[in-house]
């Protein structure tokens, strides 16, 4: 007789949950009894200025939107030269 739905899940979960046991290990970090406030954009720059340590963390922050106007022009130049020599010579 065929099993039952059930029993089959059940025995897939079982097996499943024998494969993949590391993941136990990080269930106090994911599913946790009091979930971790979520930060505001004020939080964060209170965190800045209030820690002398990781205060740099601003400037990180300016630096990012530095590289992303970089890669943008990046971008559009390399594909400007490969437009111009694409064209074909005839």
């Amino acid at each position: 007789m065929a099993e039952t739905p059930n029993s089959y899940f059940s025995g897939l979960k079982d097996f499943l949950s024998d494969r993949f046991s590391f993941l136990d290990n990080y269930n106090r970090f994911v599913k946790r009894d009091k979930p971790l406030p979520s930060w505001s954009e004020s939080d964060v720059q209170d965190f800045i200025a209030s820690d002398p340590v990781h205060g740099p963390l601003k400037t990180a922050r300016e630096a990012v939107n530095y590289g992303i106007v970089g890669s943008a022009v990046g971008a559009v130049t390399t594909a400007g030269v490969c437009w111009k020599y694409s064209k074909s010579p005839h």
